[in-house]
């Protein structure tokens, strides 16, 4: 499986330092945010100090400006460091150009164009086609748009959910500098994701996303996936909590018997208020939010943080009931806005483990 997400991070590394060599000083990580089309800027740390490359609509205060970018810094307190990029040559300031221009050309990540999802194409999801495909109908049904297919050039497919619920947070929303970084764009692609603005609308697939993780050469941290046919119109909190207990984050998709069974009550529920009617919006992007949120953001969690989590899911799911739908609430809730919280405020992917290890430690003392 060809990955961008390594190519990105060798893409950046080959500018921070030629860009060092160029303007004479010792380069640190270096992040590009592309907005849109007019829109980008490219941040290089230096020592105290953080350069930044902008387009010319944002070049105010700009230390000097090229016909392709505007060059600031901030943050730095040495007496003459400005001076000394202010004398770049005019040879070098071209030269730094071109690698910018080399730049953007190697980290430029356009999607593959979605089609429909249908009775047809939902065999490119192999032995899930079986559990996804009662949605089909059912969501066209209730939304009157249908899931979208994404084939990407390498690897297995994914679903694009459109955006027909907009009064309802279904998919994790993220931060502008998250959406905007191609490093964190590159790796949502190598897993099979994708933002469509800040929303996280484009999903693999439980068993996609095991196989990329592994390609990817995440092991064993964080929560795997597993797609189930819901037997009952509710989730059963117990059995779910067994799966976490083994590492495994289980999706509840329903049988297509079920759906028609819903079909009166959700018509229904629609007519009488907007939160009856909310409501089903989580069934019906269950794989969505699932996959896109409580995955996504869970998937990195190191080893030792698993370990702790595994045995108080097997806890909660041998105890009472309240303790199970507590621990249950738990992941759901503050455990995930916690991970969205660190994956918000992450430079590298790679930075997570040690973030989340570290508040972890906080929390124990």
């Amino acid at each position: 499986m060809e990955l961008r997400f390594p190519e990105v991070d060798r893409a950046l590394e080959r500018f921070g330092a030629r860009a060092a060599e160029l303007l004479g000083v010792s380069a640190g990580p270096v992040r590009l945010f592309e907005g849109p089309p007019s829109a980008w800027k490219l941040s290089l740390e230096a020592g105290e100090a953080r350069i930044w490359l902008r387009d010319q609509e944002s070049a105010d205060g700009a230390l000097f400006q090229h016909a392709a970018y505007a060059l600031s810094y901030e943050q730095c307190t040495t007496p003459g460091w400005a001076t000394a990029l202010e004398r770049t040559t005019p040879s070098k300031r071209d030269a730094l150009a071109d690698a910018l221009t080399t730049l953007r050309r190697e980290t430029r990540l356009a999607p593959p164009a979605p089609e429909p999802l249908d009775a047809h194409s939902i065999d490119a999801f192999g032995d899930e086609a079986s559990l996804i495909r009662p949605l089909l109908d059912s969501y066209r049904d209730h939304y009157g748009r249908g899931l979208e297919l994404v084939r990407w050039p390498s690897g297995p497919p994914s679903i694009l959910f459109p955006d027909v619920v907009q009064e309802q947070s279904v998919f994790a929303t993220v931060s502008v500098p998250f959406a905007e970084d191609v490093r964190m764009r590159a790796y949502l692609r190598d897993l099979g994701y994708g933002l469509l603005g800040r929303k996280m609308r484009l999903v693999p697939t439980p068993a996609a996303f095991r196989a990329r993780r592994a390609a990817v050469g995440l092991g064993a941290s964080g929560f795997a996936a597993r797609l189930i046919r819901a037997r009952i119109p509710v989730l059963r909190t117990r059995p779910w909590l067994v799966g976490l207990a083994e590492g495994t984050f289980t999706v509840n998709l329903r049988s297509a018997r079920l759906n028609r069974w819903t079909r009166l009550t959700r018509e229904i529920g629609r007519r009488l208020h907007p939160e009856l009617a909310a409501m089903w919006h989580t069934h019906f992007h269950a794989l969505g939010h699932d996959m896109g949120l409580h995955v996504f953001a869970l998937h990195r969690i190191p080893e030792s943080g698993m370990a702790d989590l595994k045995a108080r899911a097997r806890r909660a799911a041998q105890g009472r009931r309240r303790n199970a739908l507590s621990t249950a609430a738990f992941f759901e809730g503050e455990l995930t806005r916690r991970c969205v919280d660190i994956w918000d405020k992450l430079a590298h992917p790679a930075e997570f483990a040690a973030r989340f290890a570290a508040e972890a430690a906080g929390d124990d003392r």
